[in-house]
């Protein structure tokens, strides 16, 4: 997890594995494919890990979409769907982000 907060620019595997000190792009290929993951307890773990944080009983999450626009169907979700960035439908790929607000002090 250490490589998806670093400041590298592209979050794939390869450019994680090449970041981190021996990494081996094929091991860490084979594990993200074939690992069997907990989803319940990787949830629970960072809710946690939030909570002790920035944890507020009057925080929020917040969800929303965004689209960018695609040439070509290479890329995983690429497809003519509304882009909300240009406002239209056209040829696109669309992702879902979260993000968590409170008044955590000292947080800005």
């Amino acid at each position: 997890m250490a490589s998806q907060f670093s400041e590298i620019e592209r979050k794939s595997i390869e450019p994680i594995a090449l970041k981190i000190e021996n990494g081996n792009v094929r091991a860490m290929q084979r594990f993200v494919s074939d690992a069997e993951w907990n989803d319940e307890k990787l949830l629970l773990k960072y809710r946690n890990i939030v909570n002790e944080d920035m944890g507020d009983p009057n925080g929020m999450l917040f969800f929303d979409e965004s689209g960018f626009v695609k040439k070509g169907k290479n890329s995983i979700g690429v497809a003519k769907q509304y882009c909300g960035s240009i406002g239209k439908v056209e040829n696109c790929q669309v992702g879902v982000y979260a993000a968590y607000a409170s008044s955590f002090p000292g947080i800005y």
